[in-house]
C-alpha cells in the first residue's frame, strides 16, 4: 500500500514539475507570449483573489444594510436606486473577483463583464 502511494505520489510531483515546462511553450489564449500573464501577476491574483471574495461578502451586507433607504430613494424617478446600489455594492466586486482575466486590474464597471479599459493592449 505504501508503495503505491509512493508511486502515486512521485508521478503527481514529476507532472507538476514538468507543466510549467509545458506551459511555457503556449501563449496565453488570444495573446502573444510577450502578453502572457507573468509570475508576478499570478502572485498579485494570490492575494487580489481572496480579497475581493471578502469584498463580496462586505458589499452584500452593505447591500443589504443600505436597501431600506434605497428603496425609499427608489420611489421618485427613474426608479433605479435599488439597481445601482446593487451594482456598485455586488455586482462590480463580483466582477472584478470571478470575471476579470488575470493580469488585468483595470476595467469598466458597469460593463456586463469585466471589460479592460484599453482593450487593444
Amino acid at each position: 500500500m505504501k508503495r503505491n502511494l509512493f508511486a502515486v505520489f512521485a508521478v503527481l510531483m514529476l507532472s507538476l514539475v514538468q507543466s510549467p515546462a509545458v506551459a511555457e511553450d503556449q501563449p496565453w489564449p488570444g495573446t502573444t507570449k510577450e502578453q502572457a500573464p507573468g509570475l508576478e501577476d499570478y502572485l498579485a491574483e494570490i492575494v487580489l483573489r481572496p480579497l475581493g471574495a471578502i469584498s463580496n461578502i462586505v458589499g452584500l451586507g452593505l447591500f443589504v444594510a443600505a436597501s431600506p433607504i434605497t428603496m425609499l430613494a427608489s420611489i421618485e424617478e427613474p426608479h433605479d436606486a435599488v439597481a445601482n446600489s446593487f451594482n456598485g455594492f455586488v455586482l462590480a466586486p463580483y466582477r472584478y473577483t470571478f470575471r476579470r482575466p488575470i493580469g488585468e486590474y483595470r476595467f469598466r464597471v458597469n460593463a456586463k463583464e469585466a471589460v479592460p479599459l484599453n482593450p487593444q493592449e
